[in-house]
């Protein structure tokens, strides 16, 4: 309700007969927006991120122990065997890999076996039809906005997906082309404030905190260590090739870094991509 009034009164302001497109109060007023709607994807955010948080833990208490696959759609996954995914106990589905959820039902797996993982306000559009079809348990797919103002941009009633807050504050940087998309997950350090994140890490696997840490650059970070806190086995990667674009950034320093974290908690982080 409160969103629809925000809404409301927001599309009066944005008018183009009050505020033409190319005018500086049409520049202001995206700011305004963006501020507007990130103040309430927060606010939000604080609300509802404890409760599904309860929910979705309780969902995956019994992968203590187990093998886990995190399958992206890069180019590793195009020649998926049967008999390698069989070989897990739990898949985690990463963006579009949701499409992947016929496959697994056809060798065996059990929806209960699924989980579904995104934190990019964009791919959760984008693949809402196909996670619709896929009828998880509502428990087991999860969305983790790197972007408050996706909260607020979009109906998430329509999207079949619990939403999670992470502990990283979110910053205010009103510079540059991202200005007007609002507030955003962001790190002051490349590759990432090892020391900050390393810390919220141990909190949330220690049961201290329910905000798990959010990392940067590609939605598997994040997603191995909300799914660490299960105390897996091992955790596996298909799909998440780290390289293209990945190239311009220190992703395989992170995923080392990460895999020296989980090693304290007895846990084992591979690469099959």
């Amino acid at each position: 309700m409160i969103r629809f009034w925000l809404l409301k009164i927001l599309s009066i302001f944005n008018h183009r007969l009050l505020f033409p497109a190319t005018s500086f109060l049409a520049w202001i007023n995206g700011y305004s927006l963006a501020f507007i709607g990130s103040v309430y994807g927060v606010a939000r955010l604080s609300i509802v991120s404890a409760k599904n948080c309860k929910i979705i833990h309780r969902a995956h208490q019994g992968l203590f122990s187990k093998q886990l696959l995190i399958l992206g759609t890069g180019p590793s996954a195009s020649s998926i065997s049967a008999d390698y995914v069989k070989s897990f106990d739990h898949i985690i589905l990463l963006n579009h890999a949701v499409s992947m959820v016929p496959f697994l039902l056809n060798i065996g797996f059990a929806k209960s076996q699924i989980s579904f993982f995104c934190a990019d306000r964009k791919r959760i559009l984008e693949v809402s039809s196909p996670l619709k079809k896929a009828n998880l348990e509502p428990s087991k797919s999860i969305f983790f906005p790197d972007f408050p103002y996706s909260i607020f941009n979009f109906d998430l009633n329509l999207i079949p997906a619990l939403l999670i807050g992470g502990w990283k504050k979110w910053n205010a940087k009103y510079i540059g082309p991202y200005a007007q998309q609002g507030w955003q997950l962001s790190f002051n350090e490349i590759p990432i404030l090892k020391e900050d994140v390393k810390a919220s890490f141990d909190r949330f696997m220690s049961g201290e905190t329910l905000r798990p840490p959010y990392v940067p650059y590609t939605v598997a970070f994040s997603c191995i260590l909300f799914f660490s806190l299960y105390r897996p086995r091992t955790v596996h990667l298909l799909g998440c090739d780290f390289s293209g674009d990945f190239q311009a950034y220190p992703v395989n320093e992170i995923f080392d870094l990460i895999a020296s974290w989980l090693v304290d908690y007895d846990i084992q982080l591979l690469n099959d991509s």
